[in-house]
């Protein structure tokens, strides 16, 4: 009996299941970038001569396209120098760019603003509780801390009076 790994093997050689085949190289593409990243990947796609990588955060996709984009290009160049003859990479031998974008669905969970949005910049007000204690406390003379603790005294004792 073939185990699933073989089955898929043999599928992926046939030509109709090209695209599994370019699934699984660009997979490891991936596994070669950064964890975080790695993380952020939704779904990639081949379009033209472009790769495009989808992913969950736009700091994520600026990160990529400003930084690893050129290192996974680079790792794809090497690839095709190395596999020329080989039928194995022919399904990313035309890839001439790397792009990451984030999807509309998943950009429209993000609040964006332009420069024409009016944001709201009021200060909210915080509540203020009156002071319980009437700063009638004993401190002992041999703490360290008895003229902190005197201190405090009066600041409740002028915070109640006050009021």
């Amino acid at each position: 009996m073939k185990s699933f790994q073989s089955v898929l093997f043999n599928l992926s050689k046939k030509k109709c299941f090209k695209h599994l085949k370019t699934i699984s190289i660009i997979n490891k593409l991936i596994l070669t970038l950064p964890c975080s990243l790695r993380k952020s990947v939704i779904f990639t796609s081949i379009k033209n001569d472009t790769l495009f990588i989808a992913m969950n955060h736009p700091a994520y996709t600026s990160e990529f396209n400003n930084f690893k984009a050129n290192i996974l290009f680079s790792i794809i160049e090497q690839l095709k120098e190395n596999y020329q003859n080989k039928d194995e990479l022919d399904e990313i031998k035309n890839i001439k760019k790397i792009k990451a974008y984030v999807p509309k669905d998943v950009l429209n969970n993000f609040a964006i603003y332009s420069k024409n949005d009016e944001i709201d910049f009021t200060i909210k007000i915080i509540p203020i509780y009156k002071e319980r204690s009437s700063g009638e406390f004993i401190v002992e003379s041999s703490n360290p801390f008895k003229k902190e603790f005197d201190n405090i005294k009066k600041i409740i004792k002028n915070a109640n009076s006050s009021r």
